[in-house]
């Protein structure tokens, strides 16, 4: 048999890992939920392939060029973003004031088309701090684009504005449609 000094010991450990589970249970569960937002953004991808006209992945590790993985390479020049280490690979990170991706002119290829008015865009982000960011802008046509906005809500626009109902959280990987 045990002796009850060793049963004692044998809850406490017991103990001591269940409020191990229990203080990293938040993490498995924001873990959970990444992992499902990046199997949503792949399936949006997925579905948008036939029409899409650019990806950016930002997966390169050094230089100025952002380089389009789609057909149309439609190469960006990155302005003064920074490589980091993004949810799948690599990300830019943008300083929030004049850091940029410039595509340039884009030729026959339209992304932006004021005539087709059915643009989808989307984008990961991970915003540091509140305050207005930009995600997405389209220089020649201001009718598309995609910010986060001070009250920390998501609003995107292709034509029309639309907002997220709640804030979200800073320091966390949101994907925007």
């Amino acid at each position: 048999g045990f002796t009850l000094l060793e049963l004692l010991i044998v809850i406490s450990i017991i103990g001591i890992l269940a409020s191990i589970t229990i203080v990293s249970y938040p993490s498995v569960v924001k873990k959970a939920k990444l992992a499902n937002a990046i199997k949503f953004s792949d399936n949006v991808r997925g579905s948008l392939q036939p029409d899409m006209v650019a990806w950016w992945k930002f997966d390169e590790t050094v230089g100025n060029i952002a380089k389009d993985t789609w057909w149309s390479e439609l190469h960006g020049t990155v302005y003064g973003a920074t490589w980091v280490e993004g949810i799948k690979g690599n990300a830019l990170s943008f300083d929030g004031v004049n850091d940029y991706v410039n595509v340039g002119t884009i030729g026959t290829v339209s992304i932006w088309n004021p005539d087709v008015k059915q643009t989808t865009i989307t984008a990961w982000f991970n915003p540091a701090s509140s305050g207005r960011r930009t995600i997405i802008f389209s220089d020649n046509c201001m009718e598309v684009g995609m910010t986060v906005e001070s009250n920390e809500k998501v609003c995107g626009w292709a034509y029309t504005t639309v907002c997220t109902p709640t804030a979200i959280t800073m320091n966390d990987w949101h994907f925007g449609v």
